[in-house]
C-alpha cells in the first residue's frame, strides 16, 4: 500500500515479522490458584472437587492468559523466542525458532528462585522509515510488544514446580521447551 501511494510511507505498517518471546518466572501465587486442591482424594472441607481436579491437574498444557502487571512474579531466565510468523509475501508463515530447526526452543537461568511457569508474549517488527532497528536488508524496523502492562500475557504452569539453584545458574543449564503448530493439539510441551 506504501509503494502504492494509499498510504503515507511514514504510517507503521502491518508487521513485517513477529516473535513469540518468553521467560522463566517464579510465580508462587499462580502455581499454587491454578492447580489440584483438596487431600489426595480432592475433599476440601468435607466437598468433593474431583471434577475440578480433573481439570486442575491439566493446566500445564495450556496457556492462561493474565495480565503480569496485577501479579507478584520473578524472572528466572533470560527471555528467549519460541517462534516467528513472517507476514511478508502472500502466504504468512509461523514456524518454530531453534539452532537446529526441530522446534526446541532453549534459555539459560540468570537467577535462583523457583521455576513454577513460563510467560509468553508477541513481539510485532513493523517497517518505518525511522525506526530504532535495523534489520539485515536495510529495512528500519520499530516494535510493538504485548509484553507490556497494557496487554496480557499467557502464562504456562511447569507440571512441576523447579528449584533453580546457585549451580543450576552458573553451570548454564537450560530450560528447553518444544513448539509445535498446525495440527498439533498439544502446542508447546
Amino acid at each position: 500500500l506504501k509503494s502504492k501511494g494509499l498510504v503515507s510511507s511514514s504510517s507503521l505498517s502491518v508487521p513485517s515479522q513477529a516473535f513469540v518471546m518468553a521467560c522463566v518466572v517464579q510465580f508462587k501465587d499462580f502455581y499454587g490458584a491454578y492447580g489440584k486442591v483438596g487431600d489426595n482424594d480432592g475433599m476440601v472441607a468435607g466437598f468433593q472437587h474431583g471434577a475440578v481436579n480433573f481439570h486442575g491437574a491439566r493446566y500445564h498444557t495450556y496457556d492462561v492468559s493474565l495480565p503480569l502487571c496485577q501479579y507478584q512474579y520473578k524472572r528466572l531466565s533470560k527471555t528467549f523466542c519460541i517462534a516467528k510468523i513472517d507476514y511478508d509475501g502472500n502466504n504468512p508463515k509461523l514456524v518454530a525458532v531453534d539452532d537446529d530447526g526441530e522446534g526446541w526452543a532453549c534459555t539459560q537461568f540468570e537467577r535462583t528462585g523457583t521455576a513454577h511457569a513460563f510467560v509468553c508474549w508477541v513481539d510485532y517488527m513493523c517497517r518505518t522509515d525511522e525506526g530504532r532497528y535495523l534489520h539485515e536488508n536495510g529495512d528500519l524496523f520499530d516494535v510493538i510488544s504485548t509484553s507490556s502492562s497494557s496487554h496480557n500475557q499467557a502464562v504456562r504452569k511447569l507440571d512441576e514446580a523447579i528449584a533453580i539453584t546457585e549451580s543450576i545458574v552458573n553451570d548454564g543449564t537450560k530450560f528447553c521447551c518444544f513448539a509445535s503448530f498446525g495440527s498439533d493439539p498439544d502446542g508447546i510441551e
